[in-house]
């Protein structure tokens, strides 16, 4: 091997005939004998007998110790026998070494058998294992292949399934699943939930729908009662806020509403209208309901128009506008529900609609940034 490449080398390269010592250092060559000297036997296995890339092969050589010299050769045919490249190996392995230690054929071969019998092949295959190479730790009998039986049986047919596993956290149904997960999808469509908004629970909060039936079909009931649309997304969060909320802290949070002179009806109504509001911590919905309604003088209808600023940063994004927006409103050039609305406008239309276009009109815009 090391002949042939610097016959190879030769060939491509005019080696002089007399060189000094440090001209040899800087030599094309010199580097060459260097770097082969230098790596671990390891390293060297596999870059010559595996054909990866000298970076990557010194990678990869830092994470196999003594116990796994003999077993990780199989583990790199197995994964190039499904059609993974040196550079989707090497990902997969630093970000999952503990499959350099498992038995290629025995532990590794069923659990991409599985995903294959399941449409999960070829590229999309690559690109789902290299997304989540934590897949192939789950137990096969107990989570992989029961779970996807059961989104087999659900979608009917492989499309959706690929799509599901290829969007961002769609394989975190695998990680959540139990045998409550069926039942549970069953409750959503008996109570009129289409398959697209229990596709987004599985991305959203997989284990939702792992909870025992029973209680999971109380929540879902309880959530139709206040009102919300159950083919609307916000049904969906509601579940999932509700669900993953112990009984103390939801009634901590209420008390806080209450504190500002909120009833149980209007705090039901801001819910149903933005779930994920109650997400916040205790002390977060606190100070920012002090904010709003005793700093800024606003109302509770007014709010309830704009929720998602209860768990926007304080801080960092509601205070800072907040300077601009009242110089302006101070000199006439917005009104309140200008400011309102200047505080959900991202960061650069922000600048532009309030800072640029009125920097010409009022100094005053650029002294409170």
């Amino acid at each position: 091997m090391l002949r042939s490449t610097l016959l190879r080398a030769k060939t491509l390269i005019t080696i002089p005939k007399a060189p000094t010592t440090s001209g040899l250092i800087h030599h094309p060559l010199f580097f060459f004998f260097f770097s082969t000297q230098s790596q671990s036997p390891i390293a060297r296995d596999l870059a010559s007998t595996h054909g990866f890339p000298i970076e990557a092969a010194e990678t990869l050589a830092s994470l196999i110790g003594p116990k796994l010299r003999k077993k990780y050769p199989p583990v790199l045919s197995l994964f190039r026998d499904y059609g993974f490249s040196h550079s989707d190996i090497t990902t997969i392995l630093i970000r999952n070494p503990s499959l350099l230690g498992v038995n290629a054929y025995q532990s590794l071969k069923p659990k991409l058998d599985a995903l294959v019998r399941h449409g999960i092949e070829g590229t999309t295959l690559v690109q789902v294992v290299s997304g989540d190479p934590y897949i192939l730790r789950l137990s096969l009998s107990v989570r992989l292949d029961p779970c996807l039986r059961c989104l087999s049986r659900f979608f009917g047919r492989t499309p959706p399934l690929v799509d599901l596993f290829l969007v961002r956290r769609g394989t975190w149904v695998l990680h959540k699943f139990n045998n409550d997960m069926e039942e549970n999808i069953d409750t959503l469509r008996e109570s009129g939930v289409p398959d697209d908004k229990i596709v987004k629970m599985m991305i959203i909060r997989p284990r939702t729908l792992c909870r025992d039936p029973a209680e999971f079909r109380r929540m879902v009931s309880e959530i139709k009662e206040l009102g919300m649309d159950v083919k609307s997304l916000m049904f969906i969060k509601g579940i999932v806020t509700r669900a993953g909320m112990k009984a103390n802290k939801w009634a901590a949070k209420v008390e806080v509403f209450k504190k500002f002179g909120w009833t149980e009806r209007e705090i039901t109504r801001l819910f149903v209208k933005l779930p994920i509001v109650m997400e916040s911590s205790v002390e977060k919905i606190e100070k920012a309901l002090d904010y709003f309604l005793n700093q800024l003088g606003w109302t509770k209808e007014d709010v309830m128009t704009y929720p998602s600023l209860l768990f926007a940063s304080l801080e960092n994004k509601i205070k800072p506008r907040m300077s601009v927006l009242q110089v302006l409103a101070s000199e006439g050039l917005i009104t309140k529900k200008g400011m309102q609305q200047g505080l959900l406008l991202t960061a650069d239309n922000f600048m532009a609609r309030y800072v640029v276009k009125y920097k010409h009109r009022t100094k005053h815009v650029l002294d409170a940034l």
